[in-house]
């Protein structure tokens, strides 16, 4: 495989370049400056282990050159065929790929897909953000590295997913378009001509909601609707199963159908008198588009609502650099987000401060970082208003001997993971109003967390001066997300979890490569 050797030194037409770019675009110019040592040797020769299959026809473009190419798609944000452009007219990315005055861009839009999936395929996206950490402790931009573990915070941020969100009968109706098309496709027909055959006047309208004509503010209009859909979809499998010899299956047409199968589950229920009719609420883990099957409904907080994914970032807190990133479907819950983070971040060192809020306790991660010895777990303790009666912190919890004690001195075991207190005996009490509601029927009940010991000392941590600032380390990685945020845009560029992963983790290694350049200036500044 080739590899790419530009030169190191500058011409003097690169001098001015570079001079032009000491203040905006740094970009450009650092890359320019840095790329020898961050395609390196050993680098370039796991960059060329993605093409081992040995493709027949033109040889292909030396990897880390595409390498290269990808990075920069990054930063200004372009499309393949906007980066063959700007590789022809931009003298900054010419400088970087070493084509100074060429007029033809060394590589092509489908030889950039090619790449793509093949970064994509064998996860090599992670491995390009290892690399940019490393060249952070190769160049020492922040100095020698001293502590022998990490401090990690990791957060997440929601992203609009690239694919088209549809309601249930607009759902219904594409599926059973892509139905009709996979079953033209087996009998080597075109799907008007299927549509017209079967008679399905809905799915042939230039429309769904035109082919059903409905009064959509009309009581029982979206059910009868639902109902023309499903009467097509029957028609269409009795056109279809008397073309096709018995036993002769299609693999095109049998996922189509699994695909209508699943959004009638979803979306459809047949009511007491056998009428198709539309579920109420949102089925768990709702398909929401055909075009990206993999979005889905979340939440990001209670006003928040995300179609598509959540982009998860973790940070070192003493360098500014991003070591992990992944994107999830938006309603994974965040602990299953730090855990998909967990094994890339190790990959760098053990860790022994995990920032986190309190939606990613419940991960394994933040566990085994709590019951580590020197591992610690910053996070705000939960909030346990009670009404402004006593809270479970007025309680004195004695996990090792496993009793509990009121504010009133009774003191109860733990059985399970609850603590009660007899009902005569908290009627008696004359501190109940200030623990209970007027009317309570039962005496006072105590729920114990799994992790009780860890959510302890969080509250003991979160009500002194030191624990707090402590705590408010964590807004580095808030400042990351929000410098992601700007650069990837708030909608997805490409479909599916593989692919958006592999775009978070490229913006992750232009952010980390954008910190090595200023932590290198201010460097030269102290000087």
């Amino acid at each position: 495989m080739t590899r790419w050797t530009p030169p190191v030194d500058l011409s003097p037409r690169e001098e001015r370049l570079c001079a032009r770019l000491a203040k905006h675009r740094r970009f450009y110019r650092f890359l320019r400056l840095f790329r020898h040592r961050l395609f390196d040797d050993a680098f370039q020769a796991e960059l060329a282990s993605l093409y081992a299959d040995a493709p027949r026809g033109t040889p292909p473009r030396p990897p880390a050159l595409l390498a290269a190419v990808v990075l920069l798609q990054a930063y200004a944000q372009a499309s393949d065929e906007d980066a063959v452009q700007l590789a022809e007219a931009d003298l900054r990315w010419q400088r970087v790929l070493d084509c100074l005055g060429a007029e033809r861009a060394p590589f092509g839009k489908t030889t950039l897909v090619d790449v793509r999936a093949r970064l994509v395929a064998a996860g090599f996206h992670t491995r390009r953000l290892r690399r940019t950490v490393a060249l952070a402790a190769e160049t020492k931009a922040f100095g020698p590295r001293q502590a022998a573990a990490l401090r990690v915070a990791v957060d997440s941020a929601p992203l609009e997913g690239a694919g088209k969100v549809e309601d249930a009968l607009n759902l219904l109706g594409r599926a059973l378009r892509l139905l009709a098309g996979a079953m033209a496709a087996a009998l080597g027909l075109g799907r008007p001509h299927v549509l017209a055959e079967a008679g399905l006047d809905v799915l042939a309208a230039p429309s769904i909601k035109a082919g059903l004509d409905l009064r959509w503010d009309g009581p029982g209009e979206a059910d009868r609707g639902l109902g023309r859909l499903v009467a097509e979809f029957e028609r269409l499998g009795a056109w279809f199963a008397p073309r096709v010899p018995r036993g002769l299956g299609f693999v095109g047409v049998e996922a189509a159908r699994a695909v209508v199968g699943r959004v009638l589950a979803q979306d459809a229920e047949r009511g007491p008198d056998g009428a198709w009719r539309l579920r109420e609420g949102v089925a768990p883990d709702r398909l929401i588009a055909l075009s990206d099957p993999e979005m889905r409904h979340g939440r990001k907080s209670a006003s928040v609502r995300i179609d598509g994914y959540k982009t998860y970032l973790a940070r070192e807190l003493d360098r500014p650099l991003v070591v992990a990133a992944c994107v999830r479907p938006a309603n994974a819950p965040e602990a299953e987000g730090a855990d998909a983070l967990r094994a890339e971040v190790e990959a760098h060192g053990p860790v022994a401060e995990l920032a986190i809020d309190r939606a990613f306790l419940p991960s394994a991660w933040a566990a085994s970082v709590a019951s580590a010895p020197g591992g610690r777990v910053l996070c705000r303790p939960y909030a346990m208003p009670n009404g402004g009666r006593f809270a479970k912190r007025d309680f004195a919890l004695d996990l090792a001997a496993r009793t509990a004690r009121c504010p009133a001195g009774h003191e109860r075991p733990l059985l399970g993971e609850q603590v009660l207190w007899p009902t005569a005996l908290c009627a008696a009490c004359p501190l109940r109003p200030r623990c209970q509601p007027p009317g309570a029927k039962r005496g006072r009940t105590l729920q114990v967390h799994p992790n009780e010991p860890l959510l302890q000392r969080l509250e003991a941590e979160a009500s002194t001066a030191p624990g707090r600032a402590k705590l408010r380390e964590r807004t580095a990685i808030e400042h990351a997300l929000a410098h992601h945020v700007r650069r990837q845009g708030p909608r997805a560029r490409y479909r599916g979890v593989a692919k958006t992963t592999f775009d978070a983790c490229r913006i992750a290694a232009v952010e980390n490569l954008l910190a090595i350049d200023r932590g290198l200036r201010a460097q030269a500044a102290a000087a």
